[in-house]
């Protein structure tokens, strides 16, 4: 059965990895694009000094974003791998959160980031705490097999059972809108809230992995400049 589509280098949940182009009966997905060419070998057992010529291109591309400590990097930095690792995870992955407490310090640029890297850009949409909302929200998100879903610059604590549903189940149930129909949709994606001094409320508190950002230069405000 097909589980969904990629193409980015496929791993699986033995820690092989596939770069050629056509359907992997182990994982059940699909890469579409032949990397077989591309420097695309990864060690089984990698050297401390490949381990930290990895660490270092990370470092190089994020180390100047104010994390508020080390955790937040970390968090940040699975978050960044959980797309690529999503083929090889038995079951639904949780909501990171990337938090602020101004705009304009780069948590919508992260959660672009992370995007890119599983899908050249991910779907950004706004958060509504009202669950019929949300579901007629992610509902096509989910059967277009989307890969990022990004909440971006939500204003209202994070609640509801439509998203406790999405964050804790691999194929969650929903009712297109107009119709009494239930339809069951496979969970793919990777979850995403950026906000300022963003909240969580109830059993969600139990499904988020949070990221912060605290940055010690207030940024710059005027016309022409990006908010995120």
């Amino acid at each position: 059965m097909l589980k969904g589509i990629t193409d980015t280098p496929l791993m699986r949940a033995d820690g092989s990895v596939r770069t050629g182009a056509g359907y992997d009966p182990v994982s059940g997905w699909c890469l579409v694009g032949d990397l077989t060419g591309e420097d695309m070998a990864v060690p089984v057992a990698p050297t401390a000094a490949e381990v930290a010529t990895a660490v270092g291109l990370l470092d190089e591309a994020f180390g100047e974003f104010p994390f508020r400590d080390g955790s937040s990097r970390a968090n940040f930095l699975g978050l960044l791998l959980t797309p690529l690792l999503r083929p090889a995870i038995d079951g639904p992955t949780p909501l990171a959160l990337i938090s602020k407490p101004q705009q304009g310090v780069g948590a919508t640029l992260l959660a672009e980031c992370v995007g890119i890297v599983a899908e050249r850009r991910p779907q950004i949409i706004a958060y509504r705490s009202s669950n019929a909302e949300l579901e007629k929200r992610l509902l096509p998100l989910l059967q277009r097999g989307r890969r990022t879903i990004v909440f971006d610059n939500v204003e209202d604590s994070i609640q509801g059972s439509c998203l406790a549903l999405v964050l804790t189940s691999d194929e969650p149930s929903f009712r297109p809108l107009g119709t009494s129909t239930v339809v069951d949709v496979p969970n793919l994606a990777t979850w995403i809230a950026t906000g300022i001094n963003l909240s969580v409320r109830g059993d969600l508190r139990g499904a988020v992995t949070p990221s912060t950002l605290m940055p010690a230069w207030q940024p710059l405000a005027g016309p022409g400049v990006h908010d995120s």
